[in-house]
């Protein structure tokens, strides 16, 4: 089985189109991407959280159009894996709402959570036509981490030859391209070695700490030339371990580390580990 490689990722954030290499310049900084902007990218358009969303996706991958290897992959076999933390808590409370204020049977059918979840992954798709898998995963704060989880196995059992895999939320946006490693067109910035998202309860925080130890003995580390991060929570949601991800691409990117383990858990127990690496 081959490795999947890691060629881009892009951000949308504080109204920036950003590089993974530019993520330090918003480090102390950080703030939730102005939805005015994007409403007026949207020209009027009715801004409902999928319509935001959708065009913060578009923003972050837009500037690559122009580089090289972009042009030379063919988009039909482009496939996109979005998650998102808001895209299902949102809708699932507007649902609820409606339902409270007008009774279930005048419930607003767009306050459907997977409707409203699947929509910007499937836009992203049809407005650069894109023309393989389409997936938008709903799992809390590891949604990101878990949507290059996804990719990483579409990518090395052959469904998909590339993916744009990432996060989506109304503040913003990031997207990591991936592909086989054997590709001709770009050298890889790292590839995925290892990887893990599973349900572990609601553990204290020693738990936690023991599970998380454990799980990376059997990786293996080269503790000397790895880090470990643990993503935080923020406004930026799922996002925030792909800003995370950024910051250690730079790192191994300039041969400063071998490896860096990317952890997300949140307090309803939802565990995702991610490992990155050179070779």
């Amino acid at each position: 089985m081959s490795k999947v490689a890691v060629f881009a990722l892009k951000y949308y954030l504080n109204d920036k189109q950003l590089d993974f290499a530019q993520i330090e310049t918003i480090e102390k900084n950080k703030k939730a991407s102005d939805i005015g902007n994007l409403e007026k990218c949207l020209e009027g358009i009715n801004t409902r959280l999928i319509d935001r969303q959708s065009m913060a996706l578009e923003a972050a991958i837009k500037p690559i159009e122009n580089e090289t290897f972009y042009k030379k992959i063919d988009k039909s076999k482009i496939s996109v894996v979005v998650g998102s933390l808001s895209a299902a808590v949102y809708p699932i409370f507007d649902y609820a709402l409606s339902a409270i204020e007008s009774g279930p049977n005048f419930v607003n059918p767009t306050f459907f959570p997977n409707t409203v979840a699947n929509a910007p992954a499937s836009r992203l798709c049809i407005w650069n036509k894109f023309e393989n898998q389409v997936v938008c995963l709903s799992e809390g704060k590891s949604s990101g981490l878990d949507a290059v989880m996804m990719a990483n196995e579409q990518i090395s059992e052959g469904i998909s030859e590339y993916v744009w895999a990432g996060a989506s939320e109304e503040n913003g946006a990031a997207l990591m391209l991936l592909g086989k490693e054997q590709d001709g067109n770009s050298k890889p910035i790292a590839y995925i070695k290892n990887y893990e998202s599973r349900y572990i309860g609601n553990l204290l925080k020693e738990q936690k700490e023991g599970f998380i130890k454990k799980k990376l003995s059997e990786w293996n580390l080269d503790e000397d030339n790895s880090e470990v991060i643990i993503s935080q929570d923020s406004a930026l949601f799922s996002i925030e371990p792909m800003i995370d991800i950024g910051k250690s691409l730079i790192k191994i990117s300039q041969n400063k580390i071998s490896s860096s383990i990317i952890i997300s858990i949140d307090n309803m127990g939802m565990l995702s580990i991610l490992e990155l690496g050179r070779s």
